[in-house]
């Protein structure tokens, strides 16, 4: 199985994907992320990507996704309410639509 995980550098996608690196299920993971990753795996590509709202630039690597892990998210203590909305709402949006 080929998998797309989002929010791969935080601390719950960290640990999806140092868990689905040992799985046998699991043949290929795309981490698409703003900065690199801290672990380094076989099975891991890491694609860096900096505009959540558009995917155009990797259409090519995420088709072949079987399954997407969505970890991208933020507390909400930390960013203004609208700021909030587009993280945890329009970055998904977004995606769904590729």
């Amino acid at each position: 199985m080929k998998i797309l995980v989002t929010g791969a550098t935080g601390m719950a996608g960290s640990e999806f994907i140092r868990q689905a690196a040992e799985d046998k299920n699991i043949e290929h993971i795309t981490a698409l992320v703003r900065r690199p990753l801290e672990i380094s795996h076989p099975k891991i590509n890491t694609v860096i990507h900096h505009d959540f709202l558009n995917y155009d630039a990797v259409k090519g690597i995420l088709k072949d996704c079987v399954a997407c892990v969505w970890c991208l998210g933020i507390s909400q203590l930390q960013v203004s309410k609208q700021q909030y909305a587009v993280i945890t709402y329009d970055y998904k949006i977004g995606r769904a639509h590729v």
